[in-house]
């Protein structure tokens, strides 16, 4: 009986030393997946960050049109002083 128990306690030392390495691992792969999910979040901001918003858009249309409306007022009078 005493053999029983000595060899299902050694069962079960083996049977927790084996888990505990599996849990080892499983944490291992849970830090990696953790750090390279960071990583991309952080990716994606400065990606986002780095975009052409539509405010940037609008408000580069609308200094544009303002510089070439003065240049063709510009040119207007150029052409008018030339000719009268």
């Amino acid at each position: 009986m005493e053999d029983n128990y000595k060899s299902l306690d050694d069962k079960i030392k083996m049977l927790e030393a084996k888990l505990n390495g599996r849990m080892d691992g499983i944490d291992r792969k849970i830090d990696e997946v953790e750090k390279h999910t960071t990583w991309r979040i952080k990716d994606c901001e400065d990606l986002l960050r780095s975009r052409i918003n539509d405010t940037y858009v609008d408000d580069s249309i609308r200094l544009l049109e303002e510089r070439l409306t003065k240049e063709v007022d510009i040119l207007f009078v150029l052409v008018l002083k030339v000719f009268f």
